[in-house]
């Protein structure tokens, strides 16, 4: 039975890295992507053609609470340092289903991720709120699979 109540009810969506499940996170701004339209004239006279151009890729951007995890951190180092032969990575974000599985739900896979930036917890020992860690992964392209 799913833990309802639990620290981790929040963690609907998962990040795999290279097929691995790496981390839970409890929001996810999947990254949009367009194609730009070229207009196309075979002449002076006649109607103008619309063209497909090429298409761009926005960021995806993914927030959890702070773990003691140092997976994502270490591979946002590995795009800091320059180490891009392994910062790029096959990844997913896939969707948790109420009974905390993820066969049979939605999936997003992006080719070429790395992480271009880590955002820090802001810190406050007088709050309440949770310490939230953020990352940008930009990436060559999304397919979503089911």
């Amino acid at each position: 039975m799913p833990d309802r109540y639990g620290p981790y009810r929040t963690l609907r969506y998962r990040l795999e890295i290279d097929g691995v499940d790496v981390a839970g996170f409890a929001e996810a701004s999947l990254a949009e992507h367009e194609t730009d339209v070229i207009t196309y004239s075979t002449g002076t006279v006649g109607p103008t053609q619309k063209l497909w151009g090429p298409t761009a890729y926005g960021e995806l951007e993914l927030k959890r609470g702070v773990t003691r995890e140092m997976e994502l951190f270490e591979w946002r180092e590995q795009a800091r340092t320059g180490d891009m032969d392994e910062a790029r990575r096959a990844i997913a974000v896939v969707i948790v289903d109420e009974s905390g599985e993820t066969g049979s739900t939605p999936r997003w896979e992006f080719t070429d991720a790395w992480c271009k930036s880590y955002e820090s917890p802001d810190l406050d020992a007088d709050g309440s709120d949770v310490a939230v860690e953020s990352l940008t992964i930009v990436h060559e392209r999304v397919k979503r699979v089911q």
